[in-house]
């Protein structure tokens, strides 16, 4: 149990990666937890239905100041200063 904060910092970690390596820096949360599920299957792996699994990544994001949820889209906010 000792892996259990490695599966935050890497999903987020991810999630910046994902999102800067597309047009406008900018996803749809389902085209996101596709791509991070293409590169980190066991993220989502306790979640039973897609929908608790894409509110939970949506929670993640939300709580994070680095990411802008707009609805279903997610972008990385741009930092200005």
């Amino acid at each position: 149990m000792e892996k259990a904060d490695e599966p935050k910092l890497k999903l987020k970690k991810l999630c910046k990666q994902l999102l800067r390596q597309v047009p406008g820096e900018s996803l749809k949360l389902k085209q996101l937890k596709i791509l991070i599920n293409k590169q980190l299957p066991s993220v989502f792996s306790n979640y039973s239905s897609k929908k608790d699994a894409l509110a939970y990544l949506k929670r993640k994001l939300e709580g994070n100041s680095k990411f802008s949820v707009e609805g279903k889209r997610v972008s990385i906010t741009s930092r200005s200063g």
